[in-house]
């Protein structure tokens, strides 16, 4: 089967934490899935890419970049491109780990939030970790929940 890092199949990798999607990714291969698709930051992919040739990565997430003039809308934008990026993956692998290298950009943490409820309405296994558990105890924590928080924690109960 194909597994996902998200850094959404494997969800995660910013700018700062290409390691951990790499290592998460490398070790879910050693482990004997047959695919292992890393969706990250696009400013993490070309790291990410360099380190094996045997993950296939996907560089569709947006974090903000420094002077962004427009944030609100800004991040709008990033979180529907993201969704919208990476939503279509989601019935196609098995399983996902979503988290390792993240990182805590708002924007890609909405959309990665998005995501997980996609996964869990695909009935796909999930597992949270790093920045994953992160986003999950934010909207836990979160009163009153934006839509993206009382969503996911909709999805879990």
């Amino acid at each position: 089967g194909a597994v996902c890092l998200v850094s959404p199949l494997m969800h995660g990798g910013s700018l700062e934490y290409t390691g951990a999607p790499y290592f998460a990714a490398a070790a879910a291969l050693r482990a004997g899935v047959d695919l292992s698709h890393v969706f990250c930051d696009r400013t993490a992919g070309g790291p990410i890419k360099s380190y094996s040739p045997e993950l296939i990565v996907h560089p569709l997430l947006a974090s903000a970049s420094p002077g962004d003039e427009a944030p609100e809308a800004s991040h709008a934008a990033r979180v529907e491109a993201g969704v919208g990026a990476v939503g279509p993956w989601v019935p196609r692998c098995d399983a996902f780990l979503v988290g390792p290298g993240l990182g805590r950009d708002p924007a890609v943490m909405e959309a990665t939030a998005r995501l997980v409820v996609e996964i869990i309405a695909c009935n796909r296994r999930v597992v949270l970790d790093a920045d994953g558990l992160f986003i999950l105890s934010s909207a836990l924590a979160a009163t009153p929940r934006t839509p993206s928080q009382e969503a996911l924690v909709a999805a879990i109960k």
